[in-house]
């Protein structure tokens, strides 16, 4: 369910809001929107390149091939086969799994949907987001492709979209592998989350100037317990620390 909080940032964010220009890789409606809460914003969706998911498994086969043709008559006929099999299975599978896979950054959070014969969601809000960084593995650099890793603060929301067996392993982090750019996409995920602590930290000031009954509007004329409500709230949401809290109530109840 949306926070108090989140509902109250949703309604004074402006659809006027100006956000950086969307980097490359950018496809309108891949992401599911049953997994949207109401009124969050899509900024950015997109799928990873298919290319960078079957590289492994094409460069098997290729070898298998090769050994099959060059080394058949040297006894080494059933090894080519069982990389030629292994190979088209992992492309097979990659592939699936490829196209199943979709990212998507909102005004809110970090979101993804994978999984190859069943499919699973994780995301991330903003404000859980430490740091992020791009890995380019050797075949993705070589092709223009990387992964776009989302350091977090022990969010339970860390996923590795190719590989589900190492999904404890990337807990705290949030992956979005075979990007076209990642560096790219990062510059602007970066630029977003800090519109958002600007709008997270506004909201906050007016919260305040509310339970303070500092606004210059009717605003200032709200009855002594709503603004103990918003006081208790702003406490509540560690945005204020208890002895502030007890500070704020005193006044507002001397007022």
């Amino acid at each position: 369910m949306v926070s108090m909080q989140n509902q109250q940032m949703a309604s004074t964010r402006s659809p006027q809001t100006t956000y950086p220009q969307r980097p490359p890789g950018f496809t309108a409606g891949v992401f599911p929107r049953e997994h949207l809460i109401p009124g969050e914003i899509v900024l950015w969706e997109g799928r990873p390149a298919i290319i960078a998911y079957i590289i492994g498994p094409l460069v098997v086969t290729i070898l298998g091939l090769i050994i099959f043709l060059a080394f058949y008559n040297y006894g080494l006929g059933v090894l080519g086969i069982i990389m030629l099999v292994l190979g088209l299975i992992g492309i097979i599978v990659s592939y699936i799994r490829c196209i199943r896979t979709s990212f998507a950054l909102t005004d809110r959070r970090v979101l993804t949907q994978y999984g190859v014969f069943s499919t699973r969601f994780a995301d991330c809000p903003h404000d859980k987001i430490q740091n992020s960084a791009v890995i380019r593995p050797f075949f993705q650099t070589i092709l223009g492709y990387g992964i776009l890793m989302f350091s977090t603060a022990a969010w339970g929301g860390g996923i590795q979209s190719r590989s589900q067996s190492k999904l404890a392993g990337a807990h705290g982090g949030v992956y979005w592998d075979g990007l076209r750019d990642p560096a790219e996409v990062k510059r602007y995920a970066e630029e977003v989350f800090e519109i958002t602590k600007r709008q997270a930290k506004a909201q906050d000031y007016q919260m305040m100037a509310e339970a303070m009954g500092t606004k210059q509007d009717a605003q200032s004329k709200r009855p002594v317990e709503e603004r103990l409500a918003k006081a208790k709230q702003l406490r509540d949401d560690n945005t204020i620390s208890q002895e502030e809290y007890e500070q704020m109530r005193k006044k507002i109840l001397m007022e």
